[in-house]
């Protein structure tokens, strides 16, 4: 076990004694856009604000991160679908991280751990490990 991923904690109060651990296992999160255009994101939790993004077809956005000691680690994700005059022609916004992408993608404190979605013309799929063995989560809120 690799104490670099562990923190402990040893909280005295008057009655008790309390030890407590809390791992910081890292995530390396990829966006991929697999068939849009105009593609324009952004990306933020409540400690962490990447911007608007534009990305090109077949374009990735990769970042890693540790979550906090709570594991209330949260990123929200706003895509738009843009015409090619820059006005909106889809949007949509979810969780592309929170504790239950966490539980597909994995928690084991041994590894890294790699999460993956894929922005496609019929919506968003998740992957973990590789790109691959995509899971349908999210449409776009129109027929596009």
């Amino acid at each position: 076990m690799d104490s670099k991923n562990f923190i402990f904690l040893l909280v005295l109060t008057s009655n008790y004694v309390y030890f407590v651990t809390a791992s910081f296992e890292t995530y390396n999160m990829e966006v991929i856009d697999g068939k849009i255009e105009h593609l324009t994101f952004h990306i933020s939790s409540k400690d962490t604000d990447f911007g608007n993004k534009t990305m090109t077809t077949n374009g990735t956005f990769r970042w890693s991160f540790r979550r906090n000691i709570g594991e209330t680690t949260s990123f929200r994700g706003e895509f738009f679908w843009m015409n090619a005059d820059g006005t909106p022609l889809q949007e949509v916004d979810f969780n592309i991280f929170n504790n239950d992408v966490a539980a597909e993608c994995g928690q084991d404190i041994r590894v890294d751990h790699n999460c993956f979605w894929l922005v496609t013309d019929t919506g968003f799929y998740f992957s973990k490990d590789t790109p691959g063995n995509w899971v349908f989560k999210y449409k776009w809120p129109l027929n596009a």
